[in-house]
Order: C-alpha cells, then structure tokens, then sequence
C-alpha cells in the first residue's frame, strides 16, 4: 500500500513539473550567472564587518564603462527586503541586456528633451522599453557603477570569520545588527574601492529600514549617502494588515517565534524543487494569492509567467532572531531596538526596555520615498508617520500612480520600469556631478 503510494506521488510530481515552466534558464543561475547572461561583467566582492560577517556584494560591471571608465556614474548600492536577495533586482524580466546605444545617448545629450519628457511622464510608452524592469541592469545600462547587496544570513551573505553558518550562534541577529555593522561596512568598502566621496543607496523594504537606522544613529553617513531612495519604505509599525499582521501579531505564532533560533526560510535545493512544483499551471494561483495576501492584490503587475524563476531564488533566508524582531515591533507600534527582556536590556542597554530609532535625529535631506496606495505592509498610515517623524524635508514623495501599486511591484512589477524605475533615474541625475 505504502510502496503504490509512493509511486503514486512519484508520477504525480513528474506530471506537474511537466507542467512547470523551468525552461527558463534563469532558474538555475545564481546572481553571477545572471549578471554575465545579460552581457555585463561580475565582480564578486567579500565585505567583512566588525563583527566578523562577510557579506557578498555583487558589482554589476557595464563593458562600455571599461573602455570608456569616463563614463561611468557614481555608485549605487541596490538592496534587498526582507528574505530576498540581491537577486530580485536582476530577475523581474528575460530582458535587460547590455546595450551600449543607452550609455551613449546619455553621455552625449541626444535627445534630451525627449528623454527628459520619458523620466517625467510614465504615460510616454515610446521609450519605456529603454528602461528594463530590471532595476540593476536600468541602471548599469546608463553607466552607474552598481553594487547589489546582500544582508549577513542569505543566500549570498553565510560566511564568518569564526563561527560556521551550521552553528546557532551564527543566527543570533536582526536588523539592529544590520545597521549597526553591515551597511557601515559596506558603505565604507565602495567608497575606498572607488575613490568616491558619497554614493547612491536604493533600499527596498527591510533594505530601506537599516539605511533610516543608519541615518539616525551615525550623522557622519548623512553626506557620503546621497540620494538614499526609499521604494516600500518600513521605518513605521502604526499598522501591517493581510496576513503579515496576522502572523505578525498571532499569539501562538509569537510564541514559537521567540522559542525558535537558527535560520529561517533558508534557500536550497529542496525549495528550488517545490517552487517548480508550486509554480506549475495548475497550481500556481494557490501561490500567487498568498503573494497578494502579504503585500496587497494586484494581478495587473504580476507576471505569473515568471513566479517560477522568483520562487526559484525567495525566499533567501534570515534568522528566528529577525522574525521574532518583526513581530515584536508590529505588535508594539514602534520601532525599537530588539528585546532581550527586561535583565538582558539592563546589560545590553542600560535600560529595561529596548531603546527606539528616532527618524527626528535624521539629519539627511536627500531622502526620496516611493510608496504604493495598495500595499499591505507599508500603509497609507505608516508612510504619514515616516512623514510626520521626518524632521527634514524629503527630495521626493512619490506615490506611485497606480492604483493597485504593492510591496512586491517595486521588485517585479511588469511596469516596474515604467511607474518606478524613471523615477529613481530621475533622483539619481539630480547627483550625477556629485564626487
């Protein structure tokens, strides 16, 4: 009975991956492998952080720039959310080739107008094909020198000095850690590789969350970060709806939160198989709604055609730790420092509550946001808090004119090009003379 079971399972999985759509070479490349499949250069570079953690970020080199090192624009550090990886910047669209004509036009001011009219105006479909839904491969196609980052625990970010990613002891971090040690470090790296003075930070999500820690805690980053693009942005905890507040705020689920340690929703080969499996044309709805239970509906911008090679690479993994963080500040409507309890704070921080970042304390006026009207974590209430906690005046507010616009749209919506991605060339030019 069991062995026709099993054979039973056996054919029904062989007939859903036939199904499957895993044709796509994309599924089976890692973030070096898609960066060279377009036609530009990878450079692998080993950041290590004070704390001992290398981080893997990923330089996306345009072969214009190396013949012509004239060309190429400041840095721009891409980061990711919250279980991704630097690979969601690089996997929304087959398309994003390397396309010499794009850098030349640009250096050489033709048809400036039109192209200004293009970054301004969304509704100019004649050139939207000129910016790839690729975020790193737009900009790399225009001559900035981009760095794709990857936060300590994920796919492209296991390594320490001492301790083996197979110990528990590796796992022991959240975002506080993030601020405190990885973007520092990262930050700092770029700019003695490159010579440069400030760079460019695009963070989407959990990516724009330890930058706002960043800018808070260190004064000294406010001018070697400018821009710093927010696209989703989580600095506020007033409200996350779907089931990422459920989760979030489930009584039962905080509890085996804070019971379990390690590593969280790691990437494998296990997870690579099952998202084929998941993504197949019979069963890929199931999937697509849970994507739209989290981060909000929107069936318009999703290419479903596509959610194998997504799911192929996320989720990317984190720590028990930063999960349990998450929940925590969701539950207490702020944004706090994690919490040891009440004898561990007294050691860690001198107080028996965790401390919490104060956005007044930012100093930065080169802080753009991007929000969408639909997306479930990142509110309409959430943003007027980020706004009203500023102190500064921002360089952009953009609510992005779509209607249905959600968190994940940033990443792989099929116009991401169209409604965000102008956008952010647009704030990006505004520094392209800056040292």
């Amino acid at each position: 009975m069991y062995q026709n079971s099993f054979i039973f399972c056996a054919l029904a999985s062989v007939i859903v991956m036939c199904f499957s759509e895993d044709s796509d070479p994309d599924l089976h490349r890692d973030l070096p492998g898609l960066i060279n499949s377009r036609g530009f250069e990878c450079e692998i570079h080993k950041i290590t952080t004070d704390d001992g953690y290398v981080l893997g970020y990923y330089r996306v080199v345009n072969p214009t720039t190396v013949q012509r090192p004239d060309l190429r624009k400041r840095p721009v550090i891409i980061h990711h959310g919250l279980l991704s990886s630097a690979v969601d910047f690089v996997i929304n669209s087959p398309g994003g080739d390397h396309d010499p004509s794009l850098l030349e036009e640009d250096a050489n001011g033709v048809n400036s107008d039109e192209h200004e009219k293009f970054v301004k105006v969304v509704e100019n479909s004649s050139r939207n094909r000129e910016v790839s839904s690729n975020l790193g491969f737009a900009l790399a196609n225009l001559g900035y020198d981009v760095w794709l980052g990857n936060s300590r625990g994920n796919t492209y970010s296991r390594e320490h000095k001492q301790i083996d990613a197979k110990d528990e002891a590796f796992w022991k971090f959240s975002t506080d850690e993030m601020i405190k040690y990885d973007l520092p470090a990262a930050i700092d790296y770029i700019l003695k590789v490159t010579g440069k003075e400030s760079l460019a930070y695009i963070g989407h999500s959990q990516g724009s969350l330890i930058m706002f820690g960043l800018l808070a805690t260190r004064a000294e980053y406010t001018e070697k970060v400018k821009p710093f693009i927010a696209m989703g942005p989580v600095a506020a905890f007033e409200e996350v709806n779907g089931l990422g507040g459920f989760i979030t705020k489930n009584p039962p689920i905080v509890a085996i939160l804070r019971r379990m340690h390690g590593e969280f929703l790691p990437s494998s080969s296990i997870m690579r198989y099952f998202a084929r499996i998941i993504s197949s044309s019979l069963l890929r709805p199931i999937c697509t709604n849970l994507i739209f239970l989290i981060c909000g509906y929107d069936h318009q911008q999703m290419n479903e055609t596509r959610e194998p090679v997504y799911l192929a690479h996320d989720p990317s993994g984190t720590s028990w730790q930063n999960m349990y963080h998450y929940s925590q500040m969701v539950r207490a409507k702020r944004w706090q420092m994690f919490d040891y309890g009440k004898s561990e704070n007294e050691i860690c921080y001198g107080t028996p509550d965790p401390p919490e970042y104060s956005l007044g304390a930012i100093e930065s006026e080169h802080i753009a946001l991007m929000y969408g009207e639909n997306d479930l974590i990142v509110t309409p209430k959430n943003i007027a808090a980020i706004k009203s906690s500023l102190k500064v005046p921002l360089l952009d507010d953009y609510l992005v004119p779509f209607p249905k616009w959600n968190h994940v749209d940033f990443m792989w919506g099929i116009e991401a090009g169209k409604y965000v991605y102008t956008r952010v060339i647009d704030n990006l030019r505004k520094f392209d003379s800056a040292s």
